[in-house]
């Protein structure tokens, strides 16, 4: 099962598969969200 995700201010979606950490997806999609934690899950 895959779910759409919308990346704001750079008005990007991709799609992601339920379970997929955010920083991958956001990684995948060219995405650079600063994090300390490199996870996704804190």
């Amino acid at each position: 099962m895959s779910v759409s995700i919308r990346f704001l201010p750079d008005d990007v979606t991709v799609n992601a598969e339920v379970g997929e950490p955010m920083l991958e997806v956001a990684k995948r999609a060219g995405i650079f969200i600063p994090t300390g934690c490199l996870m996704g899950s804190c």
